[in-house]
C-alpha cells in the first residue's frame, strides 16, 4: 500500500488544524471545548516546570486519556521520548504491580484511583517503588487526608493539578506546596493569572473567598456550540469559588452553583465531603443539597462504609455525627446520612448528575 502512494507532501490545509475535548458532564450533556494548534509552547512548559516529566522514561497513566488531564500528559510523555503504560480498566493491584514490574517513575491518576491504591495497605510497604519519582493527581479536587495519605504511603512524590476542560491547569500544588498546605491546589505556573473576583466583580484581598477567574495559555474562547466561555478583557470564569494566600497559593472551595444557603449560612457540600473522606471507615461519600421548608436546602450525606470490620460493624449515623462534631462547625452537618453499597462515578471520579438524581430519588 505504502509503495504505491505518491512522495508529494499533502496540501496544507485552509485552516489550522483543531482539537475538540468534551467536558465530563458530571452537570448535564458534555460541551466541546476547542482548540485550535497552539503556536506558544508556555502550555508544556509551565506544567513541565511544576510536575518535572523526563524523556526515556516510563509513565504509567491511569486517568483516562480522553479527558484533558490524561490528554496533555500522554501527549508530553510521547514527545519526550517516554513510554506509556496503560490499562483498559483501572485496578489498584495492578497498578502497583505494573509501577514496579515496568519500573514506572511517574503514575498519572485521579483521586479517587489514588485512594484505592492507598486502601492496598502493606502491599505497599512490600513493594519496590525505588523508581517511583512522581505521583500526579487531577481531574477532581484532592482532599488534606488523601495528601497525608499518599505521602506517608508513597513518601514526597505527590502534585496535585487544579484545572478544568476549558481552561487546561490552572495550578499546581508541589510536594513542597503540600507539605505547608495540604488543602492547597498550588501556584499558578508562569503564563497563567488567577483573580478572585468578589461580588461586584472587583480583585479580592488576599485570603478573602471569591469566584475563580483565570487568563491561561491554554484556554478556550467558546464551546463548539458557539456559546462563549471567556469574558472580553481574557479571563475565563471558572465556575469554582476560592481564594489565594500570601504566599500565592489557590485553595479551592468549591462549586459556585454548588453552594447552598442554609439557615442564613454559606455551605459547599464540598466541604463535608471532604471531611467524610477523611475517616478511616468511610470508602466513599458524596452530599448534595436537598430542599428544606424551615432553612431553605440542608445537606444529605451518601456514605459508602470501608470494608473492614471496624467500617461494616462500628460504623452508624451516632459514630458518623460525633466525628463530624469535632471536625465542622454546626451549620456544616448534614441533616440526613444515608449508608449505600456504593457510589457509581465517572471516568474522571467525579459523580455524575445522573448518579445523584438516582440516589434523591431512592432516598426521597
Amino acid at each position: 500500500m505504502m509503495t504505491g502512494e505518491s512522495a508529494a507532501l499533502p496540501t496544507r490545509p485552509a485552516r489550522s488544524p483543531a482539537l475538540v475535548v468534551l467536558t465530563s458532564g458530571t452537570s448535564g450533556l458534555p460541551k466541546g471545548a476547542p482548540r485550535s494548534q497552539a503556536p506558544s509552547l508556555m502550555v508544556p512548559a509551565g506544567l513541565l516546570s511544576k510536575i518535572p516529566l523526563r524523556g526515556g522514561e516510563r509513565v504509567l497513566l491511569s486517568a483516562p486519556v480522553f479527558h484533558g488531564w490524561g490528554l496533555i500528559v500522554a501527549t508530553l510523555t510521547l514527545t519526550m521520548g517516554s513510554t506509556l503504560v496503560l490499562h483498559r480498566r483501572f485496578d489498584a493491584g495492578r497498578v502497583l504491580t505494573d509501577l514496579q514490574r515496568q519500573r514506572c517513575s511517574t503514575l498519572v491518576a485521579v483521586p479517587t484511583m489514588l485512594r484505592r491504591l492507598v486502601a492496598l495497605g502493606d502491599a505497599i510497604s512490600a513493594a519496590d517503588l525505588s523508581a517511583l519519582r512522581i505521583v500526579a493527581s487531577g481531574g477532581a479536587r484532592l482532599d488534606g487526608a488523601l495528601v497525608a495519605q499518599v505521602t506517608a504511603a508513597l513518601g514526597p512524590v505527590l502534585h496535585n493539578l487544579y484545572g478544568s476542560t476549558e481552561a487546561s491547569y490552572i495550578s499546581i500544588a508541589t510536594p513542597e506546596d503540600l507539605a505547608e498546605a495540604p488543602d492547597c491546589a498550588g501556584i499558578p505556573p508562569r503564563g497563567t493569572v488567577v483573580r478572585i473576583a468578589d461580588a461586584n466583580g472587583t480583585s479580592a484581598a488576599v485570603g478573602v473567598e471569591g469566584r475563580i477567574l483565570v487568563h491561561t495559555p491554554g484556554q478556550i474562547d467558546a464551546y463548539t456550540d458557539g456559546t462563549r466561555k471567556s469574558d472580553p478583557d481574557g479571563f475565563l470564569d471558572t465556575g469554582d469559588r476560592g481564594h489565594l494566600d500570601a504566599a500565592g497559593r489557590l485553595y479551592v472551595a468549591g462549586r459556585s452553583d454548588a453552594m447552598i444557603v442554609s439557615g442564613g449560612e454559606n455551605v459547599f457540600p464540598e466541604e463535608l465531603e471532604m471531611a467524610l473522606l477523611a475517616h478511616p471507615e468511610v470508602a466513599d461519600a458524596a452530599v448534595t443539597p436537598v430542599p428544606d421548608a424551615e432553612f431553605g436546602h440542608r445537606l444529605r450525606a451518601y456514605l459508602v462504609r470501608a470494608d473492614s470490620p471496624a467500617g461494616r460493624d462500628a460504623l452508624d449515623e451516632q459514630a458518623v455525627r460525633r466525628y463530624l462534631a469535632a471536625e465542622l462547625p454546626r451549620s456544616r452537618m448534614p441533616r440526613e446520612i444515608v449508608f449505600v453499597d456504593r457510589l457509581s462515578r465517572g471516568s474522571t471520579g467525579k459523580l455524575t448528575r445522573h448518579t445523584l438524581d438516582v440516589l434523591q430519588e431512592e432516598h426521597k
